[in-house]
């Protein structure tokens, strides 16, 4: 993504989603209402020469001027006034899953669930890794970006799989 993309949320998860949007070259703004966040300890997050900008506090108009997309961290209340602000200026907004998505650039499997994540990833990725040398996982605090939305009851792991399925993702049906 060459664009300049909107991060609401300048925790765990909404800094990860801005390092893979930073790593597919795009320009991001990180966004969060608490202006009492430290800059310093936020932006050491990144590289030093990372096209990104940080904005705390309240969001106005001008803060996010030429931006199309913004990707919303899981645990960000929706009723949000500057969530309004963002929709009424006619801004996309994304979940973690879908910047997922359109960033993909192959097949996606995805484990989700409470207990055994990680040792599930571990196998299954060395299973693909033995099947195909381009094959990778990803763990640990960046499953936060789909993890925090089954905790927080953004969205069911049925939906999810209807959502990846409207997007031809094949999907496996346990109990079918």
């Amino acid at each position: 993504m060459n664009d300049k993309v909107m991060v609401a949320g300048a925790g765990k998860s909404g800094i990860a989603a801005a390092k893979l949007l930073l790593e597919t070259g795009g320009t991001v703004l990180l966004y969060d209402s608490n202006e009492k966040l430290d800059t310093e300890k936020v932006l050491a997050e990144f590289p030093e020469n990372a096209k990104i900008t940080l904005k705390l506090g309240e969001l106005e108009k001008p803060d996010f001027a030429g931006i199309q997309i913004c990707v919303m961290s899981p645990g960000i209340d929706l009723e949000t006034p500057f969530v309004k602000l963002l929709t009424d200026n006619k801004v996309q907004l994304w979940s973690e899953i879908e910047l997922g998505y359109q960033v993909a650039k192959g097949q996606l499997v995805a484990v989700t669930g409470t207990n055994g994540k990680t040792t599930t990833v571990t196998l299954t990725g060395q299973i693909m890794k033995n099947a195909f040398e381009d094959a990778f996982t990803v763990g640990k605090a960046d499953a936060v970006l789909a993890a925090s939305l089954f905790h927080f009851g953004e969205i069911s792991i049925g939906e999810l799989k209807q959502y990846l399925e409207s997007k031809q993702i094949p999907v496996r049906h346990l109990y079918d």
